[in-house]
């Protein structure tokens, strides 16, 4: 629950900072290129972002820690949302990196992810726990909760499609956050709900 409030309060925070220094920032989409600037300027963090080749579809990117600096890898053929959300999600990582969250083991480490998310009773370890941290908080700041009631207060079934294109986040995380479960589960930690 901890790692949970810790995504969340990071994500409000870097959404709070996104709003001071950015124009028409209460617009969608938001734009990564900001972020990246704010974690850059304003957290003090050194980051590179790099297109590669990744040979192994399995990966669409990831973060390296260099110790004083930190590099993005973003494969090359993804497309314009799904380029935009991979590298939110990686500068989510910079944001909430932690000693207990790394896994030097890649394959390792997708392994355990794949076996114990979404499970219910899993019990993933920390470095696992911290994929689904960067991946809500991304979202968190893509396509907010508050948006997300809203777009459900104006259509109960809405055009996840639409939505996508609106947002310019891949459609599977509009589908998967809109879902009952997920709405339910990321409300339960917003006051008021």
């Amino acid at each position: 629950m901890k790692d949970f409030r810790f995504c969340l309060d990071t994500a409000a925070e870097m959404t709070e900072q996104y709003k001071l220094y950015v124009l028409a920032a209460e617009g969608f989409p938001r734009s990564v290129d900001n972020l990246l600037e704010l974690c850059t300027q304003h957290q003090q963090k050194q980051i590179e972002v790099q297109t590669l080749d990744l040979k192994d579809k399995a990966i669409s990117g990831m973060y390296v820690n260099f110790g004083t600096r930190y590099a993005i890898v973003v494969d090359v053929g993804l497309n314009q949302c799904w380029k935009r959300f991979v590298i939110c999600k990686e500068l989510f990582h910079v944001l909430l990196d932690a000693e207990e969250y790394r896994n030097m083991n890649i394959y390792a480490h997708l392994e355990e992810v794949k076996s114990t998310f979404p499970l219910p009773d899993s019990h993933p370890g920390s470095a696992a726990i911290s994929e689904a941290m960067a991946e809500i908080a991304a979202m968190e700041f893509l396509f907010p909760y508050s948006s997300r009631v809203a777009e459900l207060a104006q259509n109960a079934t809405p055009d996840y499609l639409a939505l996508a294109h609106k947002y310019k986040i891949p459609q599977v995380f509009v589908e998967n956050y809109l879902s009952p479960s997920y709405m339910e589960n990321i409300g339960a930690m917003f006051p008021g709900n």
